[in-house]
């Protein structure tokens, strides 16, 4: 991690005169001082605009989540992957005299609107 820091110095320090002023690095964690070691990259004007962006992002990914027909593609997903990976998993209690599990049921059908919500919304970010 140290070595990693120390190159990321190299490569995004080009005036080699201010070395001892804090680097803008992209480097999400740490930034090499010349005399410090490692310090938090970020202050707190950064902190505020990351926050800011960060709600930004999340209302973004709510939206994308909701529009465009996504949700309605998640829940045909749903309905053909959950039924198929049900009839495979509790084929036997269905058909059977075993009892069917109910949680098992709920999450057969979740897991594939879940992943094709994100697949979906992925794709648009």
């Amino acid at each position: 991690m140290m070595l990693r820091a120390f190159w990321a110095y190299l490569r995004l320090e080009r005036d080699w005169s201010r070395r001892s002023q804090p680097m803008k690095s992209s480097w999400p964690y740490t930034s090499l001082r010349l005399a410090g070691g490692l310090r938090p990259a970020s202050t707190q004007e950064d902190d505020v605009s990351t926050a800011d962006m960060a709600g930004e992002g999340w209302r973004r990914i709510v939206r994308l989540a909701l529009s465009d027909g996504v949700p309605r593609r998640a829940l045909m997903v749903a309905a053909v992957i959950g039924t198929v990976l049900n009839l495979i998993n509790q084929g036997d209690a269905i058909f059977g005299d075993a009892p069917v599990n109910l949680a098992k049921l709920i999450l057969t059908y979740l897991v594939p609107y879940g992943v094709s919500t994100h697949g979906a919304v992925s794709a648009r970010l």
